[in-house]
């Protein structure tokens, strides 16, 4: 299961808020940050995208920022992260 570690020091479960099969126990919006970062990387096969490639992986980032300090979200943790 994931967790996220808020800014206020808690660490909370991550909640599903959707009824995709497709990514199981993670929220969506990191199943598409998943998907977005996959598909940036086929951008790499030809070195003469990268600069769409670069642009791609910066909105996905800014994107990632944004939802996190949305909802006070610190970090993203797995089960194994958390003692």
């Amino acid at each position: 299961m994931t967790k996220y570690l808020l800014e206020t020091g808690n660490v909370i479960d991550a909640k599903v808020e959707c009824d995709c099969l497709i990514h199981g126990n993670i929220p969506h919006w990191l199943y598409m940050d998943e998907v977005w970062r996959d598909r940036n990387n086929l951008l790499l096969d030809d070195f003469s995208r990268f600069k769409i490639f670069e642009r791609q992986e910066q909105l996905r980032i800014q994107y990632r920022k944004w939802y996190m300090d949305q909802f006070g979200i610190v970090e993203i943790l797995d089960d194994k992260d958390v003692i």
